[in-house]
């Protein structure tokens, strides 16, 4: 049952976090799992032998571990034990390109791939008696499809602003991916795509994802002070399929056996809510929650918006466990 205490203040969070960060080291233990291509991926669990279920959390475009503590603390006091590793492309992880400010992947299915190895080989050998999941925006996308995969172990599944799509701008969809095809093709498919940002040091809150000032200047901090974390656009490659894997996500939708709980923000700026209400339709047990004035960043929202949200998600999925 979640506890509105488990979120950090405004005030003093940075402080709070580091006790939250000293609460979970005895429990916490790290390592690479070998990808199904050879690749070294880094993972992090928080674990506690008596513990009988687990949850695993698949991160957002250009996110790290580090990002989720907070959330990784709630999951643990609730009673799981929590999974989480870093997508190829992204913090410690293999990189398909040197540049560390730029995520490239020839296919999403290398992320999915990922995902069944990382479950097959890291924690379905510890034998819980349900495994839940939790994704954000590109994991979003990448959980949908692995939910649809066969003999998929997850009990429940929630999408927390999910890139079924992401927003491209005014043009049509088959003209920007015409556009990338033959982008790609000059200049190479793991070059920067032409509106590929970098990292800015003096990021400004007003201009983000988030709500909450405090957890914006304390990821900001964290990736100031690692360039692992500053990874920041995507190349053409990824960009492509970003937008490509809209049709494979919204055709395998029907195969969802878990119940879904996907919530969104009403003012996230950064994923298509249409593509979602076509997602929502095609899935046979999917449930909608969405928190007036939230942004993308849901997880980085207020913390009036994040009791709201946790309530959400905690009373989804305590109905799978008979609470």
């Amino acid at each position: 049952m979640f506890k509105r205490e488990w979120i950090l203040p405004e005030q003093g969070y940075e402080a709070a976090l580091k006790a939250l960060e000293g609460e979970l080291a005895p429990y916490r233990t790290e390592g690479y799992f070998t990808a199904p291509d050879g690749a070294p991926l880094y993972y992090e669990r928080v674990y506690r032998e008596e513990n009988r279920k687990a949850i695993l959390l698949l991160h957002g475009f250009t996110e790290f571990i580090g990002k989720y503590t907070e959330m990784i603390g709630c999951f643990f006091r609730d009673g799981y034990d929590v999974y989480i590793f870093e997508q190829r492309g992204h913090g410690r992880s293999a990189r398909a390109v040197e540049n560390a400010q730029l995520v490239h992947v020839d296919a999403f299915s290398s992320y999915v791939r990922d995902t069944a190895a990382f479950v097959r080989r890291v924690i379905a050998p510890e034998n819980y008696e349900a495994l839940d999941l939790f994704s954000h925006s590109m994991g979003g996308a990448v959980a949908a499809l692995y939910l649809a995969g066969d003999g998929c172990p997850v009990r429940r599944a929630v999408l927390s602003a999910p890139m079924i799509a992401p927003r491209s701008g005014k043009a049509p969809r088959p003209l920007v991916l015409w556009h990338l095809r033959r982008q790609g093709k000059k200049e190479g498919f793991s070059a920067p795509c032409s509106h590929a940002g970098h990292f800015n040091p003096n990021a400004s809150f007003a201009h983000s994802s988030d709500n909450s000032p405090a957890r914006f200047a304390q990821n900001l901090r964290v990736r100031c002070e690692d360039e692992r974390f500053q990874t920041s656009s995507g190349s053409i490659g990824w960009t492509l399929e970003a937008i490509r894997v809209q049709s494979e996500i919204l055709k395998k939708a029907k195969n969802i056996r878990c119940p879904v709980l996907l919530l969104r923000g009403t003012e996230d700026r950064v994923v298509r809510r249409g593509a979602q209400n076509r997602f929502l339709k095609r899935v046979k047990n999917a449930a909608l929650y969405e928190l007036p004035g939230a942004k993308h960043g849901l997880f980085t929202a207020s913390c009036g918006e994040l009791n709201a949200y946790y309530t959400a998600i905690f009373m989804f999925l305590d109905e799978g466990s008979g609470r």
